[in-house]
């Protein structure tokens, strides 16, 4: 169900625990969501999109995010468009195992990342989520 803390190898966990075990990581992610961006309480599909995303990027990350910063500003379409778009048009936060190398061509350092298909997934889903009732 997605909340791996705490769980022991090789033991098994009924539906019922592992459901508990979710909904206080939920509960646990929602309180600071809730406190950089206040004005998603009566906004129920933003609410589960934010609270989706900071579960997988952490509440900081998400709190400093341009997501959050546009939830503040009221631009709720710039910021579910912020979930998995940058302005420029380019994905973003979908990808991992970022890393410096060389550029053959250029002899300088860049940063390369994979990206990963289930963050372009889980992405999409976050941002489908948030523009209902748009």
């Amino acid at each position: 169900m997605g909340d791996t803390r705490g769980v022991v190898v090789g033991k098994a966990y009924s539906e019922a625990e592992c459901r508990a075990s979710l909904e206080t990581q939920l509960i646990a992610h929602a309180e600071p969501v809730l406190r950089c961006t206040p004005g998603l309480k009566d906004r129920p599909y933003q609410l589960a999109a934010a609270v989706s995303f900071a579960y997988n990027v952490g509440a900081n990350a998400y709190c400093n995010s341009t997501m959050a910063k546009r939830f503040n500003a009221g631009d709720l379409r710039g910021a579910c468009r912020a979930i998995n778009e940058s302005d420029s048009g380019r994905p973003q936060w979908v990808f991992a195992n970022c890393r410096t190398v060389i550029d053959p061509k250029m002899k300088k350092p860049v940063t390369v990342c994979d990206t990963l298909p289930g963050l372009v997934k889980r992405r999409a889903e976050e941002r489908a989520i948030c523009e209902r009732g748009l």
